[in-house]
């Protein structure tokens, strides 16, 4: 059966884990909490590869504190894209990136935060969010 022409109703996704929206949190803690769920595939985005839950207010009013993201994994985003982003050492957390010569500023909607600057050697981006 030609598979383009048959969709099947649900799809697993990773879910359980949590990223910042603030100061970074934990990622290898967040990364013991994953697991896979069954979810209707008509309740989420085509390309995305994971559900996350927001901790923080840093990304408010675009992301508001304990709402899902669905996010794409993949290793670069656009400037002014929303990312997940692990800093080295430190944590993840979910802002808006910027990619400035050897440095990376991540920015957060929240007014109230003030831009964070990482050595571009220190970031990883995990994903996209959607």
């Amino acid at each position: 059966m030609n598979e383009d022409i048959f969709e099947f109703p649900q799809r697993t996704i990773i879910s359980g884990r949590s990223t910042a929206a603030g100061a970074p949190i934990d990622g290898e803690y967040e990364d013991s909490n994953a697991n896979v769920s069954v979810v209707d595939r008509a309740e989420i985005p085509r390309n995305a590869d994971e559900i996350l839950t927001i901790a923080g207010d840093s990304m408010e009013p675009r992301l508001h504190k304990g709402q899902q993201a669905f996010i794409h994994h993949q290793p670069t985003v656009e400037n002014g894209e929303i990312a997940i982003i692990s800093i080295e050492d430190i944590g993840v957390t979910c802002k808006f990136v910027y990619i400035e010569e050897d440095k990376i500023r991540l920015v957060s909607a929240n007014d109230k935060y003030d831009d964070i600057i990482y050595p571009i050697e220190e970031i990883r981006i995990i994903g996209k969010v959607l």
